[in-house]
């Protein structure tokens, strides 16, 4: 095909308003104001991905599969707060800034570049695109792509160069889970070719120790964006959602088939007797687990199911518990509420253990944002499923985070937020354990920060 034109960012949603890109790279400290106090046990960074196209992509622009990576960045440190972001300069970057266009078609458009466009390396191949996510491992910092090469940053935010740890890592997934007891890395790929599902381990000094391991399952190319691990057991939902290069489905070359069913695997980590255990239920979809631990025989897993990937209406998504009993072979869920919500996020220093409480954006119903982001946020009581709501009103959030006090007891509650006309950007800080009372600290940034996807809180 031939060469497409650039989207017009006046024609596509997701390029305006609290999407629409910033192309600056600044440092901000004096210029920041704050209400309240930033308190003085709140000592690190928040790290904060996602996409940020510097160039308009060619031929579509597709949310949140398309776009550059940019990083912005929040240290604290005694009460004094500074800010930084900088783009992630990927090979196929530095392509499009010296050339000061893009080069590369949007993941949907049909279109790679040839040889007479890019230089023979980069020629039929789409961008790298490192933005879903940034995780600190080993004292490295890395911008994580979706079933890409993962992309490594400096402390500055500055870019280093690919991430391989071994050969056998060459794409990655973009939700890793560090154990906190044993400071292992453990991390997946899903790929469009057998294999279609590999997993290994990068040990605490940073060195791969598993190399990429294949499973059985899934028998399919699935998309498989996130998964749980327990102190013993590695945890994959796999739905039926498929990767058919050759149709045209509900979103382009992915296909929901729910008559498939959602197939659940547990496998078993190094050291652990045992072999793979499957499990069938209903077809669902979940973009993103809270956690999972070991209770006895049985492993529960907090998450949200989805009836199916496209659709958020009210009904077809639900707040869930799974109980995955491997004595029994069985598998329940709780449906804990039907509110739309996304992006739970716990205490990680309780990755694979239990946990007493997560946190998550959701819709009030009435929401002013539309799909675009939410409108509250809830602390979620893991036993019980009780809710403390708190409404942000004509607020919006994406992803919350929790950032633990610097003597470790408790912590706070990290949110950007957004306002409709897209033109500001504040930080809001609540306590943990007071989700719905007074605010703690709100930082006035005076840079706009785009809604974005994943982010973490990283050792200074």
């Amino acid at each position: 095909m031939g060469i497409p034109d650039p989207v017009d960012p006046g024609t596509v949603h997701e390029l305006q308003g609290i999407f629409a890109p910033v192309h600056d790279e600044r440092d901000v400290d004096a210029a920041i104001t704050i209400s309240g106090r930033v308190p003085d046990d709140l000592h690190g960074a928040y790290l904060r991905n996602g996409p940020n196209p510097l160039f308009p992509p060619l031929g579509g622009y597709t949310f949140p599969f398309d776009g550059d990576a940019m990083i912005h960045g929040l240290w604290f440190d005694e009460g004094r707060v500074r800010y930084r972001n900088r783009f992630v300069w990927t090979d196929e970057l530095c392509l499009e800034r010296d050339a000061g266009r893009a080069l590369f078609g949007g993941v949907l458009s049909g279109y790679v570049p040839d040889a007479d466009a890019v230089p023979a390396a980069f020629a039929g191949s789409h961008k790298t695109t490192p933005f879903i996510n940034v995780v600190q491992h080993a004292g490295r910092l890395f911008a994580c792509a979706e079933s890409q090469t993962w992309w490594e940053v400096d402390a500055d935010l500055a870019t280093t160069g690919p991430v391989h740890f071994d050969g056998s890592m060459a794409r990655l997934t973009a939700h890793p889970k560090r154990d906190p007891i044993t400071g292992e890395l453990i991390l997946f790929v899903y790929r469009h070719d057998a294999p279609y599902l590999m997993w290994g381990i990068v040990g605490p000094d940073g060195e791969a120790t598993v190399p990429m391991q294949p499973l059985d399952v899934p028998d399919a190319p699935l998309m498989v964006h996130d998964f749980a691990i327990t102190e013993h057991y590695l945890v994959f939902v796999l739905a039926p959602l498929l990767f058919d290069p050759t149709g045209q489905h509900d979103f382009g070359p992915i296909a929901w088939q729910p008559e498939r069913g959602t197939t659940i695997a547990v496998v078993p980590r190094p050291g652990t007797p045992g072999s793979v255990r499957v499990f069938e239920t209903e077809a669902f979809w979940m973009w993103h687990v809270a956690n999972a631990y070991e209770d006895g025989e049985r492993i529960v897993v907090d998450t949200h199911r989805m009836d199916d990937p496209f659709t958020a209406s009210p009904g077809t998504v639900q707040l869930v518990r799974l109980a995955i009993d491997l004595a029994a072979g069985t598998v329940t869920m709780d449906r804990r509420d039907d509110r739309s919500c996304e992006f739970a996020r716990i205490d990680d220093r309780l990755i694979g253990r239990r946990h007493d409480w997560f946190i998550i954006s959701a819709d009030s119903g009435d929401n002013p944002f539309g799909a675009d982001a939410f409108d509250q946020l809830w602390r979620v009581e893991g036993d019980s499923g009780a809710i403390t709501e708190r409404r942000l009103g004509a607020e919006g959030i994406g992803e919350s985070i929790f950032a633990p006090r610097a003597d470790g007891d408790g912590g706070y509650v990290l949110s950007y937020l957004y306002t409709l006309d897209g033109d500001t950007t504040d930080l809001l800080i609540l306590d943990v354990d007071d989700l719905d009372g007074d605010e703690v600290a709100r930082i006035h940034l005076p840079v706009r920060v785009p809604l974005g996807l994943h982010g973490s809180w990283v050792d200074p």
